[in-house]
């Protein structure tokens, strides 16, 4: 199952890299991440959220939005991504990423992130 781009609606929204900002009181997985077009090149900061009572039969459990994202956000996220990934991110890594995202969050709308139908199903 692909992405769609929120930019052009086209399959093949790639996450190119991610910072895992660890559970909450709500959330059991909070991501930013760093995604791209194929198609038409839009990049993106997205924000994918998963609640703490996840279900497999309900879509209400994930918020997965992305915001449009400059080369400058694009760039300066970059830098939280560098160091190896491991599960639980290093403090300013975590602290960086959110940063990163509060700023696109500030300057641009949110656009969901879809999915594409499987086929069969």
């Amino acid at each position: 199952m692909s992405l769609l781009c929120p930019n052009c609606g086209a399959p093949g929204l790639s996450i190119s890299d991610s910072v895992e900002l660890g559970p909450d009181a709500y959330w059991d997985e909070m991501t930013v991440q760093r995604a791209q077009c194929q198609s038409c090149q839009a990049r993106f900061i997205c924000n994918y959220l998963e609640k703490r009572s996840f279900r497999y039969d309900r879509d209400d459990t994930v918020n997965h939005t992305a915001y449009h994202s400059g080369a400058l956000s694009w760039l300066l996220a970059g830098i939280a991504f560098q160091k190896t990934r491991r599960r639980v991110s290093q403090s300013w890594r975590r602290l960086f990423a959110r940063t990163v995202l509060k700023v696109c969050q500030k300057r641009h709308l949110p656009l969901e992130v879809r999915y594409e139908a499987q086929h069969g199903s």
